[in-house]
């Protein structure tokens, strides 16, 4: 019976005092026994009331203010928990009601070390969000492909506890690729497998601006170096043929903004198209900017 797991549910938080809540009520009331599992929240050093909101409800507090990137919150969350499993979400996710019924039944396989949840987008507020939604954006079925090693990204991922005990933690000072790194090192590591339950959602957020979105985005990119940088033996790396196929692309999408914005050809262009000819552009210039920025700092060619 998938009863027979004890589930710590860890969440990284950091200035998100207006969405912890609705998080933590969709998780209060998953149909999972309740004397089965308990919710860990990691206070990234928030300045924003962050601590004030967590700490209304029964779910335990942790504040982890040495290193400000959300593997470190999850680390202490993971040396802090009891459970047979754990189970990762992020502060703006909405798991549905069986989110942990659903993921935990991928665990009756011995040889499935980690589960990989389905994400989904939240109702979107706007165009940006709804263009990210549509474009399936966080979507586990890409991580899932990857043409390296599949891996689940940490808004929606369980782990049997052993595997860090066999493996180690996330890399704490990475800011972004520890969640493909971790699965990885586990299949690279250990017999253990990726399972897909895709029953097992959690509602994701998705950027809401056009800054955060591009932010996102670069980050992606250095995260993608970080990554190549440390498996540069096993991974394909980058030609310069395709680093001018890729400049040739941002030029093009470059070129499709200043038509749908400038000059006659702006009344040509519907209000729908010339918002996606910006939003397509700043997606792709984000993730090569992020290659060329990790590609400097980790002294790797990944762009």
């Amino acid at each position: 019976m998938s009863e027979e797991y004890f589930i710590s549910v860890i969440i990284p938080a950091y200035n998100c005092a207006q969405k912890i809540e609705k998080c933590i009520n969709a998780l209060l009331d998953q149909d999972y026994p309740k004397d089965r599992f308990e919710i860990i929240v990691v206070d990234n050093n928030s300045k924003d009331g962050t601590a004030e909101a967590i700490k209304k409800y029964p779910v335990k507090y942790l504040l982890q203010d040495k290193i400000q990137t959300s593997y470190a919150s999850r680390n202490k969350g993971i040396e802090d928990a009891k459970g047979d499993i754990i189970a990762f979400t992020d502060s703006d996710c909405v798991p549905l009601q069986s989110w942990l019924s659903e993921g935990i039944k991928g665990f009756s396989e011995e040889h499935v070390g980690c589960v990989a949840g389905g994400i989904q987008a939240d109702t979107p507020q706007n165009y940006i969000e709804e263009f990210l939604a549509n474009k399936n954006t966080l979507a586990q079925s890409a991580t899932m492909n990857n043409v390296f090693l599949p891996y689940p990204q940490t808004a929606n991922a369980f782990y049997r506890a052993v595997v860090f005990n066999e493996i180690g933690l996330f890399e704490e000072k990475w800011v972004t690729g520890g969640d493909a790194d971790l699965a990885w090192r586990m299949q690279l590591q250990t017999p253990y497998k990726i399972k897909y339950m895709q029953e097992a959602i959690v509602l994701h957020k998705h950027r809401s601006t056009l800054k955060s979105m591009f932010a996102q985005k670069m980050k992606w990119g250095i995260g993608r170096t970080n990554l190549y940088r440390k498996y540069k033996d096993k991974m394909k790396g980058r030609r310069i043929k395709e680093t001018w196929w890729d400049l040739q692309t941002l030029l093009s999408l470059l070129g499709k903004v200043i038509k749908c914005h400038m000059g006659y050809q702006r009344s040509k262009c519907p209000e729908k198209e010339r918002q996606e000819s910006v939003l397509i552009f700043l997606n792709y210039a984000g993730d090569k900017l992020g290659e060329l920025i990790g590609s400097i700092k980790n002294g790797v060619y990944y762009v």
